[in-house]
Parts: structure tokens; C-alpha cells; sequence
């Protein structure tokens, strides 16, 4: 029995160091000057919402990300704005919407952290603690899913929800 539960310590040991790593390996989010060009997407579209027409019409992508974008721009205009919604969406669409930006990278940084967590417990339930945990590394460094995670793109929501599946 000892060693189930030393099993049990050792693997949220290490899946807490490989989710720090994969934090610090995300985290520096780049300047919001520095762009994807898919990236105007994530501005646009969830504040097209707030007019309460809620059909993207833009289907080239997942749009439920889309609908978490716009609920995450709500919370931020709740808690910071005090100007009214139609002055808040047009400053953000027609002059400056890099604090969006920056939201939506932030909220897509720790959606590749979860990615990471989630494949730890799937490839410990799968094969066992060290394949998981060796799982959960190879996806902490591996060059795409950081470069991807710093951005407010789809990909890494939609590894996430298919891990999640």
C-alpha cells in the first residue's frame, strides 16, 4: 500500500514541475505589436457579438473560442471600464485592441498549461505514471505547442478540447 501512495506523491511532483516548466516555457507573451495575422480574428469577431447578433458568420474557424473571447472581454470591461459598451467596442476595433489581444494570449497560455496537465493524467490512466509524465514533458517542450500557446489563435484551444474529450 506505501507504495501506491508514494506513486500517487511522485506523480503530482511531477506533473507539477512539468506544468511549471511548461508555464515558464509559455508565459513571456509577446508584444502585442508583434502579430499572427490570424490573431485579428480574435478582436473582431467576439466584439461583433456585443451588437447581440451572436452568428459569427466567419465559420473558417472553431467558434466557441470565439464565445469564451467575448465572455472574457465582458469580465474585462465590467471590472476596468467605465465608459459605455459602444465607446469601449469602438476604441478596441478602431484604435487600439492590444489589451484584448493580450487577454486572449493570456487565457490561451494557460489553456496550453491545462493541455500539458491533461495529457499527464490521460497517458498516466492509459499506460502508467512515467508514461504520462513522459507524455506531459514531450508535450511541455515541444517547439510548436509553445511557439502556438504565446498566440490568440484556435490550435491550442482545439488541442485542449480534443485532449479534453
Amino acid at each position: 500500500m506505501p507504495e501506491k501512495n508514494t506513486g500517487r506523491i511522485s506523480f503530482r511532483w511531477g506533473t507539477g514541475a512539468i506544468l511549471l516548466l511548461a508555464l515558464v516555457l509559455r508565459w513571456p507573451v509577446p508584444a502585442p505589436s508583434w502579430t499572427h495575422f490570424d490573431e485579428i480574428a480574435f478582436i473582431v469577431l467576439p466584439l461583433g457579438f456585443w451588437s447581440g447578433d451572436l452568428n459569427p458568420h466567419y465559420f473558417n474557424y472553431p467558434t466557441f473560442h470565439f464565445y469564451l473571447s467575448s465572455l472574457l472581454y465582458l469580465l474585462y470591461y465590467l471590472a476596468t471600464s467605465a465608459e459605455s459598451v459602444e465607446q469601449f467596442v469602438a476604441y478596441h476595433l478602431l484604435v487600439d485592441g492590444r489589451d484584448l489581444l493580450a487577454l486572449v494570449r493570456g487565457a490561451n497560455t494557460l489553456l496550453a498549461v491545462a493541455t500539458v496537465g491533461s495529457v499527464a493524467c490521460l497517458g498516466r490512466r492509459l499506460y502508467g505514471v512515467k508514461e504520462g509524465l513522459l507524455a506531459a514533458l514531450i508535450l511541455a517542450t515541444m517547439p510548436l505547442a509553445v511557439r502556438f500557446a504565446h498566440l490568440a489563435i484556435v490550435d491550442t484551444p482545439a488541442v485542449f478540447w480534443s485532449v479534453m474529450a
